[in-house]
């Protein structure tokens, strides 16, 4: 339906237009860059063969996720210091860039950082029990979705997999998210902060429901996940 996409052309245009690069608050925080840009890229992927995608357009948004990635860096070493999901969104968000634009002049050393910080954060920041580093319920969730995004766009490109440390990782934290999972309801305890943060929201399931994300993670590292249901949908985004 090209509605969707005309609406997500205007709402971007509108952004783009009250946003100039750096200035204001919807560019203070790098990670808030990160996840934006990693949402353009998705919504450039979905809307591509849209009549309202024109080049024009393409080239605006490509232009777009140069300046996000482009922020990122400047403050990395303030997200290498809070080790937790800052860190990682962002050096995902520079993988995600150096994907989408292979040609841009940053793309490789994009590449280079992004990669480096993602491996060390899937190696680091999940314990020998599988609980991420933040002992949050709802973070544990965004961190396993970092990881779909991740796994999704790697395969797309036939990317180098990640190290055997960083999978058998995500197996646990896969596991622990499973091991807290209501199957009735998709509830989870609320544990830890909670500011309800949820990326790549694939699902007609409401926030509370971690169905979504614990099947989709179960699929992508264990091989396996729950019954079908109205929980599949994320999985089938992901890939």
């Amino acid at each position: 339906d090209e509605k969707y996409a005309a609406a997500f052309w205007r709402y971007f245009e509108t952004f783009q237009a009250a946003n100039p690069p750096y200035f204001g608050e919807n560019w203070m925080n790098g990670q808030e860059a990160g996840l934006r840009l990693m949402v353009l890229v998705w919504a450039g992927q979905v809307f591509r063969q849209a009549e309202q995608t024109t080049p024009s357009r393409v080239a605006g948004l490509a232009a777009s996720i140069s300046v996000h990635a482009a922020r990122i860096p400047a403050t990395l070493l303030y997200a290498r210091s809070q080790n937790n999901n800052h860190l990682l969104t962002e050096a995902a968000a520079l993988y995600t860039a150096a994907l989408a634009l292979p040609e841009h002049p940053q793309a490789t050393k994009w590449g280079k950082t992004g990669q480096k910080w993602l491996q060390w954060c899937f190696e680091n920041q999940i314990d020998e029990t599988g609980e991420y580093v933040q002992h949050s319920t709802n973070y544990h969730r965004l961190m396993l979705q970092t990881a779909l995004w991740v796994s999704g766009i790697r395969r797309q490109v036939s990317g180098a997999p990640l190290t055997p440390p960083a999978q058998e990782n995500l197996a646990r934290a896969a596991r622990w998210m499973l091991s807290l999972l209501d199957p009735a309801s998709g509830g989870a305890p609320n544990l830890g902060a909670n500011d309800g943060a949820y990326i790549f929201p694939f699902s007609s399931l409401p926030f509370h429901d971690f169905r979504p994300v614990a099947h989709a993670a179960a699929q992508a590292f264990l091989g396996g996940g729950l019954q079908p249901g109205p929980w599949d949908e994320m999985a089938l985004w992901f890939g």
